[in-house]
């Protein structure tokens, strides 16, 4: 969904804006949360539960990090940062790669070696992911409590006014 679009000028921004000042207070940020998922899943349905997946193993390997002493603070750093560029180097260079080694191969006579479907990049997920490894390290080097709360974190994450305004 575009902020532009008729859709969400005319239908997704007057329903969200109506429910959000007739709720109650403590409610706000999970509702916030739930219109960023449905704003998200809306332009990437395919890759909401991937998202949602990867809040929630950042969240937990973060919180590690925080009540981790020593070396076992950088243990759970390099894993939050290793998972987080795993993510983003599979989403952005898998076909890239398979490109390349089929037309290496090809040059010697072989017909693409691997076989493959495109991998279909998800929206913002740069945006995404260094959005949530400067939170790690932040939070790694005490500048910032992590968040005591995973809807606070997820929404953090995934605010849908932040995402697709550029």
């Amino acid at each position: 969904m575009v902020f532009s679009s008729a859709l969400f000028l005319l239908y997704f921004f007057p329903i969200f804006f109506l429910a959000y000042f007739s709720i109650p207070t403590n409610f706000k940020n999970a509702f916030l949360l739930f219109a960023s998922i449905l704003f998200f899943a809306w332009g990437a349905p395919i890759f909401t539960g991937f998202e949602l997946l990867s809040i929630i193993v950042d969240y937990f390997l973060v919180q590690q990090i925080f009540n981790a002493t020593g070396k076992r603070r950088k243990v759970f750093l390099f894993l939050s940062v290793f998972f987080n560029l795993a993510l983003i180097a599979y989403f952005k260079y898998a076909n890239f790669f398979v490109e390349n080694v089929n037309g290496l191969v090809s040059n010697w006579g072989a017909n693409g070696i691997v076989g493959w479907k495109d991998v279909i990049l998800p929206i913002g997920i740069s945006f995404f992911t260094f959005k949530k490894i400067s939170y790690t390290v932040d939070v790694y080097r005490n500048t910032h409590a992590p968040f005591k709360s995973i809807v606070n974190y997820s929404l953090f994450t995934l605010l849908f006014p932040e995402k697709f305004c550029f």
